[in-house]
């Protein structure tokens, strides 16, 4: 007869102390889940809830002794499967991202309906950013933190639109959607503008009810829009969209302005801002944050100090009156000036490949 080998024992030993433990700790449990009577009953009653912890107290890490070696016992005889601990990642992974710190300052954006439109021209990879980062990279991390901060109070996700040459449309971004998109390398001269601008505002006016929330429009590029006409299409598609509104706080259109080398982006977004009205809208719906507050305050703190700003002033309903008459700008950004109420001209882009998942429209790929 062939001698027991002592592994086996050991095996033996160790499997019956992982029963043991099983009963003990089930019969643990079963005699604290019993139910009081008496005074026992009405003393723990009146004890105030303990407040939620992420971390067990050191009472509770006693009380649950018994639980931890029925569990010890359990992963002994079961042993956990890969999909459960991938499953435990998840579950992980949402409790940290609804506790992220600095989410409540996010919170007066949800006020809005946000959406983005990203310029993804090669200008954007010239590093003249914090850090020496590029504005490309710029734009990524401080998007993907405003994403990481929004998720909490907008379930739907945001709406992001790249573009260039042509342009393409992310609806419900969530933020690794928003990281994955910013992993793309941009390879366009051209910063055309005016086709995605006039795609999200005509939806924002074809869905809009009574109920919706008002719309902002946050427009990220280092330029001017070329070629030619592009700024003068740009303009064009913001004095059509201010004569659609009832007053001037359904819509607001925030131009941000990136990069430290830009001037010529920022005389443009200034021009913008300061001469919608006297070119003809209706209302000022345009805002504008210089690149300098940008990278001092970062884009969060800096896009809720602008609705901040003008949540707190009561909304006109009046249409503004333009102070002087409308002409050439002073750098002579707009080829000429269209008349006040012109339609948007519109320009065909087609895109070369789109992908089979997602819809083209005149140039436009959305991606749901």
């Amino acid at each position: 007869m062939r001698p027991i080998s002592p592994l086996f024992f050991i095996v033996s030993i160790a499997l019956m102390v992982a029963a043991c433990t099983f009963s003990a700790a089930n019969a643990s449990d079963e005699k604290s889940e019993e139910p009081q009577t008496g005074d026992a009953a009405k003393e723990t009653s009146n004890k105030a809830p303990a407040p939620f912890s992420l971390h067990a107290t050191t009472k509770d890490r006693k009380s649950s002794k018994g639980r931890a070696f029925k569990e010890f016992g359990r992963s002994l005889m079961y042993p956990i499967s890969g999909h459960t601990r991938e499953n435990k990642k998840q579950e992980a992974s949402v409790v940290e991202t609804g506790t992220l710190k600095g989410s409540a300052a996010a919170q007066p954006l949800a006020e809005f309906d946000l959406e983005l439109l990203v310029d993804e021209s090669k200008s954007m990879l010239r590093r003249d950013c914090p850090g020496e980062t590029s504005r490309w990279e710029w734009c990524g991390e401080e998007l993907s933190e405003l994403s990481r901060q929004l998720s909490p109070y907008v379930q739907h996700g945001l709406t992001l639109t790249t573009f260039s040459s042509d342009y393409e449309i992310f609806k419900n971004a969530t933020p690794e959607d928003v990281v994955e998109r910013f992993d793309k390398r941009p390879s366009s001269d051209s910063t055309r503008l005016s086709m995605p601008l006039n795609n999200r505002i005509k939806s924002f006016f074809e869905t809009r009810k009574s109920n919706s929330k008002p719309l902002l429009i946050v427009v990220i590029t280092d330029g001017v829009p070329h070629p030619q006409p592009e700024p003068d299409l740009v303009i064009d598609s913001l004095i059509a969209a201010s004569k659609r509104v009832n007053d001037d706080k359904q819509l607001t259109i925030a131009f941000l302005q990136i990069g430290q080398e830009s001037q010529e982006g920022k005389l443009f977004v200034k021009e913008i801002d300061d001469d919608l009205v006297n070119r003809g809208a209706s209302y000022d719906i345009v805002k504008s944050i210089p690149f300098e507050k940008l990278e001092r305050v970062g884009l969060v703190n800096a896009l809720v100090s602008l609705v901040r700003s003008f949540a707190s002033e009561p909304a006109k309903e009046e249409p503004a009156k333009a102070e002087q008459t409308g002409g050439e700008t002073f750098k002579g950004w707009f080829t000429k000036s269209a008349p006040a109420n012109s339609e948007p001209a519109k320009t065909e882009v087609k895109k070369d490949e789109a992908d089979k998942s997602s819809s083209t429209t005149n140039g436009a790929t959305t991606r749901k």
